[in-house]
């Protein structure tokens, strides 16, 4: 799994992804919020919420 899955905000079937335990569950839901974000057309960078470079 993508060790920046944990960088992965917001809500997924109306629980937050911040306040879910750890356990397979939550690895499938970060999973599940990949693939609808993806789907959105953002990009991993925007998923993952890392800074784009401003060079």
């Amino acid at each position: 799994l993508n060790t920046d899955r944990t960088k992965i905000t917001g809500r997924i079937y109306s629980a937050r992804v911040k306040e879910m335990k750890i356990s397979v569950m939550e690895e499938l839901r970060y999973l599940d919020k990949i693939i609808d974000e993806l789907t959105k057309g953002k990009s991993l960078n925007k998923i993952f919420r890392k800074r784009q470079s401003v060079y």
